[in-house]
């Protein structure tokens, strides 16, 4: 058969099978996969089935198999995957996804292959296998498995053929691994490569160990590819006598991009080049997590808004004469430093690729040379040097035809897209990474290999003075916009060549307004008195012996200046000499909308602060932690009022002359026999007369915040009374620093089953200096965090348009955990960055859903 005839064929299905908007060009790639490993196993026709001994059929024929005229068969039943969706004998159970989103964000913003209608059928149900239309994709065949209780299959049926092998929805292993390419297959132990091929057969894995020949064969093949594919390479497993067969889950899925970006499927990919300059070398494997990336540069118009809404500077040399041809709406913008690049991305709700991601981007998973394949550059599918027009008169004082007012930029989208739907991935405007400059990439070691490589210093900022370009421009020559040239550059450079465009790790954007101040949430119900387990799991603490932690000598304390030297500033190795019994934050009600009704679990630092957070929040549990003894033994007193008071008058009264005879009462007869009570009663004595003044003042409503305060609102007072009438409120020894609080908070969160939904560090961080010490970033990264939860922060400084002392910071949980977990990040404020600004001058956020969610 011909081989073009073949290729067309294969089109047809599978635009038949593509919903609109992949490329003819992403169209001919898969079918051209199809054809290169259909020819293994029986020329034009159906690749053969594996003879019968292997290949063992569900009793009584295809009736017998679906049950639809015998009843319930006796052994496991197979699911129908094709064009009607995905069928359990007559009974329809979901529709498939299009291959370019086969998976979906669950309702915990995670990405998904899991078709819920499909679980819930067959959850009880002993599934033997698959059989295939001609339709179906690889990404289908993914979702269908992840669904299943055990996601397993022993044989596939695609019109004649059989495959017996098991196939498996798994981390790929240690075992061999296939790489399917655009133009064939390659196959690794580890490492390292074994053999390349056109075409697969059994013959292929006579390469393997004996050791790799005893594992599973785990399989790396797009999502977007039809299934066919993969029937093929498992029949050739199968007729190696290899075990089974796993299609690896090690990536997320692609879900429904946001408006304006396209999905980058994770896997393998090749980048570098050995034939370019050493900064390119070497050529090489990397692995990369799936991605999204906006299928055009930012444009004038993109960037003029974000500045207008305050959080990008104003664009560099726009009234400039010479500027005059690149400011059209819809050009790409430059000129564009670095951090204006930055801090677009940020506004945007997204980030810079790593020069990386750009690059797989780019080059496509096979490391073509150029954005449309390996073919050379021509003026109709990219702006550059060359591009100028013939007898174009140069500015005054230049020389070449490339600088005169005729040769410019290019609108976006002016040209064909390419790999992924990715328009002017070539020329028209050089484009920023996050990855800081290195131009010797295998002196950078792992920093610049490996998986999902961030470069030297993880992707924090500040690190070096100079970050990498990639795509080259309309003012340079064809060799640099291939896909593997590079460009370090300063972070101050912003001449008119250098653009950029933005990506996001899973589809979720992070700009203002997130999800939750755009659609309120409603409060969760009083919560139920809790079992005797649930308070014994609540209160296995172990709590750190913040005794132990001296209060910062006078001579640390003359470094501090003199408008510290008594209070407002410790160090890891010691503590603050003020005790902060009262909060020195008046407008914490700034949080009320972050916080409002997220439920959940709750951490805090500080002293009653945290009583106003925990009612708005609607916090199930909460521990209130402190590394200063005087606020824990603060905390008890508290308790022990707020108990005996039926409303705020009456707590705040316990704190009078009148009653404080009562006052010392009730924490003599808490606390009778314990040694802590002659210092909660001498605590009691010597704070009583200032907190009288502060407790009163905390009576009065908030004219800027109406409703804010657990004693100004008797609704929240009420609250927090309950929550301490159940035991679910809890005062514990801690220090953010230390190694068993925090550390067993997440451990009885996890156990209780509650997510971490507020952690509030107040100004403790940048207090301590803000390094991030180990025991920090593990404290961080063990508690259960999920996309609700954020991270509330105050500094006294860091605004976009700061009017008071204390700049507020909501992060998102799940982004400081990803940032933290990555040893460059040394200092607090480098995961605090790429904050926005919002509404209100004093407040930035960072991480927050804002298009999913709830």
């Amino acid at each position: 058969m011909r081989r073009d005839a073949r290729i067309a064929g294969s089109v047809a299905r599978l635009e038949s099978a593509h919903p609109s908007g992949v490329s003819t060009s992403d169209v001919i790639r898969s079918a051209t996969r199809v054809v290169v490993l259909g020819m293994l196993v029986g020329g034009c026709g159906e690749p053969p089935a594996v003879g019968p001994s292997t290949a063992p059929q569900a009793g009584g024929g295809e009736a017998a198999r679906d049950g639809a005229t015998t009843g319930a068969p006796a052994g496991p039943r197979m699911l129908t995957l094709g064009r009607g969706g995905v069928r359990l004998g007559d009974r329809e159970l979901s529709p498939l996804r299009p291959a370019t989103a086969p998976g979906v964000l669950t309702d915990d913003l995670q990405p998904s292959y899991v078709l819920a209608a499909v679980r819930d059928a067959v959850a009880g149900e002993a599934i033997a296998g698959f059989e295939l239309g001609d339709d179906v994709t690889v990404g289908a065949v993914r979702g269908v498995l992840a669904s299943l209780a055990t996601p397993r299959i022993d044989r596939i049926v695609a019109g004649a053929t059989t495959v017996a092998i098991p196939l498996s929805f798994a981390p790929r292993g240690d075992g061999a691994r296939l790489q399917v390419r655009e133009h064939g297959v390659e196959l690794f132990e580890g490492t390292r490569s074994l053999a390349r091929a056109d075409t697969v057969d059994a013959a292929l894995f006579a390469a393997l160990s004996p050791g790799s020949r005893e594992r599973p064969l785990a399989i790396e093949i797009a999502d977007a590819n039809p299934a066919a594919a993969l029937v093929t390479i498992l029949a050739a497993a199968a007729a190696a006598g290899l075990p089974g067969a796993i299609l690896g889950s090690d990536h997320a899925p692609c879900v429904e991009p946001p408006p304006g970006m396209s999905c980058v499927p994770g896997g393998f990919v090749r980048v570098g080049s050995d034939d370019g300059p050493p900064e390119e070398r070497p050529a090489r494997e990397l692995e990369i997590s799936t991605f999204y990336i906006d299928q055009k540069e930012i444009t004038i118009a993109e960037y003029d808004r974000c500045h207008a809404a305050g959080a990008c500077p104003r664009r560099r040399n726009g009234e400039q004469k010479i500027m005059q041809p690149f400011v059209g709406p819809q050009q790409p913008m430059v000129p564009l430093d670095w951090e204006r690049a930055v801090r677009y991305c940020a506004w945007a709700g997204k980030r810079l690729p790593t020069e990386w991601e750009w690059e797989k981007a780019a080059r496509g998973p096979d490391g073509d040379v150029y954005p449309w394949g390996n073919d050379e550059p021509t003026c109709d599918r990219a702006q550059y040097r060359e591009c100028a027009p013939v007898g174009c008169k140069p500015y005054p004082g230049k020389a070449h035809r490339w600088d005169c007012n005729e040769h410019d930029t290019k609108p976006v989208g002016h040209f064909p897209a390419g790999h992924y739907g990715l328009f002017e991935m070539a020329g028209n405007g050089y484009e920023w990474t996050a990855s800081a400059g290195v131009e010797d990439l295998v002196a950078c070691g792992a920093a610049c290999n490996g998986r999902d490589p961030q470069g030297p210093c993880d992707g924090a900022t500040p690190c070096k003075s100079t970050r990498v370009l990639r795509g080259g421009s309309w003012y340079w020559p064809a060799a640099r916009i291939r896909g593997a040239h590079r460009r370090i550059e300063s972070v101050r450079s912003g001449n008119h060549r250098l653009s950029g465009r933005c990506a996001t790790d899973d589809g979720v954007l992070t700009a203002f307004p997130p999800i939750a101040i755009a659609t309120p949430r409603t409060a969760p119900p009083d919560p139920a008195p809790p079992d005797a387990d649930a308070l014994a799991t609540f209160h296995a603490i172990a709590q750190d012996p913040i005794e132990e932690k001296p209060i910062c000598s006078e001579t640390v304390r003359e470094a501090w200046g003199p408008a510290q030297s008594r209070g407002g500033r410790s160090e890891v190795g010691c503590r603050d000499p003020f005790p902060y019994l009262e909060s020195n934050e008046p407008r914490a009600y700034l949080w009320q909308r972050y916080l409002a009704n997220i439920g959940g679990g709750y951490l805090g630092v500080g002293s009653d602060q945290n009583y106003s957070f925990i009612a708005i929040a609607r916090s199930q549990w909460a521990w209130v932690m402190d590394y200063d003894p005087r606020v824990t033994d603060h905390h008890q007193r508290l308790r022990v009022f707020v108990l005996a008071a039926a409303t705020p008058e009456e707590f705040v009264a316990l704190w009078s002359g009148p009653e404080s005879k009562r006052a010392v009462e009730l924490i003599e007869a808490e606390f009778a026999g314990k040694p802590e009570l002659a210092k909660l009663r001498r605590g009691y004595w010597a704070t009583r007369d200032r907190l009288h003044t502060y407790y009163r003042g905390q009576l009065e409503p908030e004219t800027k915040a109406p409703g804010y305060g657990w004693l100004a609102n008797p609704e929240h007072y009420a609250y927090v009374r309950l929550l301490f009438q159940q035991g679910r409120i809890m005062p514990i020894k801690g220090d953010l620093l230390g190694k068993d609080s925090m550390r067993t908070v997440g451990e009885a969160a996890r156990k209780l089953g509650v997510p971490v939904r507020v952690f509030y560090t107040s100004n403790a961080p940048s207090s301590w200096g803000g390094q991030i010490t180990a025991g920090y970033r593990a404290n961080v990264r063990g508690l259960p965090f999920d996309h609700r939860s954020i991270v509330l922060q105050t500094m006294s400084g860091g605004g976009f348009r700061q009017s008071g002392h204390w700049h507020h910071n909501v992060e998102g949980g799940r982004q400081m955990q990803r940032r933290i977990a990555r040893a460059g990040y040394e200092q607090v404020m480098q995961l605090l960055f790429e904050r926005i600004p919002t509404d209100h001058g004093d407040v930035t956020i960072i991480g927050l859903p804002s298009n999913a969610g709830d």
